[in-house]
């Protein structure tokens, strides 16, 4: 199943799906090689989208919709 980004009002992140069932998310203001870029995974399992983040609590949330999923991310632009 194809997701699109671009038209979801999530012009911060950068979403590059990396399998069929997997999307790396990062920020667009940070530079590709910056530990910073880096804000997590989506997966999909079945109709759920998980989110993977990382950090010293690394964090996992299930959520109903790609573009939830994508949402979750917002307070990593502030």
């Amino acid at each position: 199943m194809q997701h699109s980004v671009e038209s979801g009002g999530f012009e911060d992140l950068k979403v590059v799906q990396v399998s069929a069932t997997e999307w790396r998310v990062s920020g667009r203001s940070f530079e590709e090689q910056s530990p910073a870029a880096f804000w997590g995974l989506v997966c999909q399992c079945g109709e759920a989208f998980s989110v993977i983040r990382p950090g010293r609590f690394p964090e996992w949330r299930t959520y109903c919709s790609f573009d939830r999923a994508l949402a979750s991310f917002a307070d990593y632009s502030d």
